[in-house]
Parts: structure tokens; C-alpha cells; sequence
């Protein structure tokens, strides 16, 4: 009995061919912050199958962190002249917050509301 191959076909060479992914291109979508989604359309592939291929995973996730290094630079860019891109990188970064405090004057009042259960099983005359 021969061993049979688990892709292809009955006969050597049969099945679909796998497509050569340009893992160029694959870096540029992950940089751009392209869904897996989005760069299936872009190969003409089901997402499935292009996730299982790890040299497009790999080249892609490449491309999204290169991506968000180059939006953080930008970023800190706009934070010279903007104080509300300064203010939230601090959020991101430095783990500061905005304090808020709360000042009451005069009295406080606080109503209670009795709650009353009742046993629906009773029988009533």
C-alpha cells in the first residue's frame, strides 16, 4: 500500500499549487494596519489559509509593529504643538490621570425607599 500525501490529489502533482505571497507586500499591509481580513482580499485568498501560511504571518506582524513605531513618532511629533496629543500620551505612558474633585456645599438629603416583598403564593379570600 502506498502512502498517500495529505494535500494534492490521488495523483502526484494534482490539487491547487500554492501561491507565492509577496511577503514585500505582506510587510507593507501590516504596516498600514491592514486586517487579516483586508490582506486576504488584497492575495485573493480565504483568510484561513493565508493564516496558516507563517512566512505571510510572519512578514505581516513585522509590518505591524513597524507600523506602530511609525505612528507613535508621529505622534510625538503633533505632541510639540498640540497639548492635547501631550496630555494623552502621559495617559498612555507615564500613567497620568486627570483628578477630578468634587465640592458640595449645603445640606445633603437622602431619601430612603422601603422595599416591600410579597409571597405570591398566599391565597387570598
Amino acid at each position: 500500500m502506498t502512502e498517500r500525501k495529505k494535500t494534492g490529489g490521488k495523483r502526484e502533482g494534482s490539487g491547487r499549487k500554492k501561491l507565492e505571497i509577496d511577503l514585500e507586500q505582506a510587510e507593507k499591509l501590516g504596516s498600514l494596519m491592514a486586517t487579516l481580513s483586508e490582506c486576504a482580499a488584497w492575495f485573493g485568498l480565504h483568510k484561513g489559509t493565508l493564516s496558516k501560511r507563517p512566512d505571510f504571518m510572519s512578514a505581516w506582524e513585522t509590518g505591524k509593529e513597524k507600523g506602530k513605531l511609525s505612528l507613535r513618532r508621529t505622534q510625538f511629533k503633533l505632541a510639540e504643538k498640540s497639548a492635547a496629543m501631550s496630555i494623552w500620551l502621559g495617559k498612555q505612558y507615564l500613567d497620568q490621570v486627570d483628578k477630578q474633585e468634587l465640592e458640595h456645599s449645603g445640606d445633603l438629603k437622602i431619601n430612603w425607599i422601603e422595599k416591600k416583598t410579597y409571597d405570591t403564593d398566599k391565597k387570598t379570600n
